[in-house]
């Protein structure tokens, strides 16, 4: 969990009934079209909510609004910045890699290893979306 200003700060698990699915950041979906995130814990300290994928995902949402979640999907409407961090599929490395968003001016703003990019606002316009990809197709 990361910290602010050097202070830690207290952390509780949040009741997540959604334990897998597709997942998407302010209508980007990461990944391919059948891949299944399942969840192994989560940890919120009031400020960022950090969920722990079985691949060794990572995703930060920090100050998370409006959490929703049911066996079938959860979805976090507004959070001030979201940050996934995924590691190398393709090799044993230990690397890991981040992608961020934001949104400012309308747009969604994402940062990865291939620079800054301007998305548009598309649907799911969730800031985070797990579950059924093809519901939105």
């Amino acid at each position: 969990m990361e910290e602010y200003s050097g202070v830690s700060r207290h952390r509780e698990a949040i009741n997540i009934q959604t334990k897998k699915g597709s997942i998407c950041f302010y209508g980007d979906w990461f990944g391919r079209p059948f891949d299944d995130y399942k969840i192994t814990h989560n940890v919120y300290d009031g400020e960022i909510l950090e969920i722990k994928f079985k691949q060794y995902e990572r995703l930060l949402v920090y100050h998370p609004e409006k959490i929703c979640s049911t066996e079938q999907e959860l979805t976090i409407e507004k959070a001030k910045k979201v940050k996934w961090i995924y590691p190398s599929y393709q090799s044993l490395s230990t690397e890991t890699f981040p992608i961020t968003y934001t949104v400012g001016d309308g747009k969604v703003i994402k940062e990865s290893k291939h620079g800054v990019e301007y998305l548009p606002m598309k649907e799911p316009f969730f800031a985070v979306y797990l579950g059924d990809r093809f519901k939105f197709e």
